[in-house]
């Protein structure tokens, strides 16, 4: 199914907790510092330049947020796929063979190479350029070379599948998800923006039709400026 079916395709929402992080020290006394001129509309520089808070930032904002993924019209037929990123996370957003879609992590889970180079593509099945192995598009993991030799009979290949985004769902045609699975949901999270989505959104009974690829610039500076 595809949004022009007018059908809102179906989400594999399989769960997986992620760990968090607190603040240390040290971060903690620069944002109390700058609490003052946050407060009246300025952000101090030395934030933008943070290391420290930017990957605080990566745990407490993109790490508890839902992101847009992609429209479901891009992944129409089963097979396809597109890599996404939330922030510095590689994301493989594939459609399966029974319609519904699922978001993995794009990194092998032996050595942590990343499995899709290309951006989208259609595949059954993903193979590790590194050691080779190979995994279904659905994220389990069906083969190891020489898997007996190296690892015994009694391996479990089941324990080592992609790991699955935590939170998945669609709205209007639009996919949304989020790396840790102690977010709200999708339509609470949206709130009141879902009314300017339905405006843009479903202008026509058919849907829309994702057309053309995505248009992207690299930008030299931090995601707040």
């Amino acid at each position: 199914m595809s949004a022009r079916d007018g059908h809102k395709s179906q989400i594999d929402r399989k769960v997986r907790p992620v760990d968090s992080m607190a603040p240390d020290a040290t971060t903690m006394r620069t944002l109390e510092n700058a609490r003052g001129s946050i407060l009246k509309g300025r952000l101090p520089a030395s934030l933008i330049a943070n290391a420290a808070l930017y990957e605080l930032e990566l745990k407490r904002v993109f790490g508890r947020t839902w992101q847009f993924l992609c429209h479901e019209d891009e992944i129409p037929n089963a097979g396809d796929y597109v890599v996404r990123y939330i922030a510095d996370n590689s994301i493989i957003v594939a459609r399966q063979q029974d319609m519904t879609i699922r978001a993995m992590s794009n990194s092998c889970r032996h050595r942590g190479t990343l499995l899709c180079r290309t951006e989208s593509g259609n595949e059954s099945a993903f193979q590790c350029p590194y050691h080779g192995w190979t995994y279904r598009n659905n994220g389990d993991l069906i083969a190891i070379p020489a898997q007996q030799a190296v690892y015994g009979a009694a391996f479990d290949k089941s324990r080592l599948g992609l790991r699955a985004l935590p939170m998945l769902d669609s709205y209007a045609g639009l996919v949304f998800g989020c790396v840790s699975d102690e977010a709200p949901g999708l339509d609470e999270y949206l709130g009141d923006m879902r009314w300017y989505l339905d405006l843009m959104m479903k202008k026509s009974p058919a849907g829309l039709e994702a057309w053309g690829a995505p248009q992207r610039w690299v930008i030299d500076a931090n995601w707040k400026t």
